[in-house]
């Protein structure tokens, strides 16, 4: 592996430990957690799928692995951002 692909392993290890304390953060009430929970998941999935693009900076292993992240975050994006979710967090007024 090459020091790039640490460095997104890493990366992609850091960013679930923050989203999952953002999510518990969520889980005990706290509206802006939810709302930076529901950028995240929308942004990393982007943000991994247009690394993987960029041609031959990855090994084709390596990008399976980051797409198959890509759709576990999107899939979460689906329920993070559903209606459901948005109704247990109102805006304040």
């Amino acid at each position: 592996m090459t020091d790039f692909m640490w460095g997104r392993a890493a990366g992609l290890f850091a960013s679930a430990a923050v989203t999952y304390w953002m999510i518990v953060l969520a889980s005990q009430g706290k509206r802006w957690a939810y709302l930076r929970v529901r950028v995240i998941t929308i942004l990393v999935p982007v943000a991994l799928i247009a690394m993987d693009l960029i041609p031959g900076i990855l090994p084709p292993w390596f990008v399976v692995a980051q797409n198959a992240s890509a759709l576990v975050i999107g899939a979460a994006a689906v329920i993070v951002n559903g209606a459901r979710l948005r109704a247990a967090f109102p805006k304040a007024r």
